[in-house]
């Protein structure tokens, strides 16, 4: 118990190590920010725009429908019409899904380790070498 009050009073006085724990809980804290503005669901005015987007999206979306079977019903009264050209311009186009314009985004948990995947250490860094996956491979003779 000794040892580990001297470990823990040497560790204290020395100011670099300080400042990397410092460094490292400010980035660890700023990843986790990042993480929870990620999963924040939209604002009312976000909102607003985007289902204005998909009124527009409807709107142009049933002019196209019209147009399509206008020139459907053009088209069919012809003698010399190819009939899969006129079942794909009859076939019509699928409506828009307000769902598609409506983002939802991850849980917070699910989005922090992906966040905090910045501040994890390449295994080819590491000083020992089966941390690394690579080594397996490099440790075998070469055929």
């Amino acid at each position: 118990m000794r040892l580990l009050r001297v470990e823990l009073e040497r560790f204290r006085s020395r100011a670099v190590l300080w400042l990397v724990a410092g460094l490292l809980l400010l980035t660890s804290a700023g990843y986790v920010i990042l993480a929870w503005d990620k999963s924040t669901p939209p604002s009312e005015a976000e909102l607003a725009a985007l289902h204005a987007e998909y009124a527009d999206a409807v709107a142009q979306w049933s002019r196209a429908r019209d147009d399509a079977a206008a020139a459907c019903l053009k088209f069919s009264s012809a003698d010399d019409v190819d009939a899969d050209s006129l079942e794909r311009l009859c076939t019509g186009f699928p409506a828009p899904v307000l769902s598609d314009f409506l983002p939802v985004p991850p849980g917070f948990a699910d989005t922090v380790p992906e966040a905090l995947a910045g501040m994890t250490i390449p295994s080819r860094w590491l000083p020992w070498p089966w941390a690394s996956a690579s080594w397996r491979r490099s440790s075998r003779p070469a055929r």
